[in-house]
């Protein structure tokens, strides 16, 4: 609540601040693995049952531990640092909010020059410096056929 800090919260306020907390972490995990399957190596499984021993503990010590609120910082680094850097994540993070896909920027950067390169042909088929020609299958077979005759 406004004004208060999680000491003085009740249980079941501190329990509902908890489980939003893990449901924010758990759609970023969702919107970070989205494009791509994630599939935890096997040694993985030790791991998590290592953290969740060491959650165990720690709320058996002190009621008020939470590790969730330990780890959010870490975890939002890695989140950040998901494509290299913090920067390239958040412009695409943005890009995907907005609609932009990838496709439409490299169309927004490249259309100038295909753009240039279709006058240039144009302005070039006009001065002369290219001949057109076109084929004409009918006719050509036409005259393959009166060939051999």
């Amino acid at each position: 609540k406004d004004g208060e800090w999680e000491d003085q919260l009740s249980p079941e306020e501190r329990k509902r601040i908890n489980r939003q907390r893990r449901k924010e972490l758990g759609e970023e995990f969702l919107s970070l693995n989205a494009d791509s399957p994630f599939i935890f190596p096997p040694t993985w499984t030790f791991v998590f049952r290592a953290f969740f021993s060491l959650d165990g503990i720690g709320k058996t010590l002190d009621p008020k531990y939470d590790l969730t609120k330990i780890t959010l910082p870490y975890l939002k680094e890695l989140l950040d640092l998901k494509d290299g850097n913090a920067f390239k994540t958040t412009l695409l993070r943005i890009g995907k909010r907005v609609g932009l896909r990838p496709i439409d920027i490299n169309q927004f950067v490249t259309q100038p020059r295909r753009t240039a390169q279709v006058e240039d042909i144009a302005r070039r088929l006009e001065n002369g410096d290219f001949k057109l020609r076109v084929r004409a299958m009918e006719v050509e077979r036409m005259m393959e056929r009166s060939k051999l005759h």
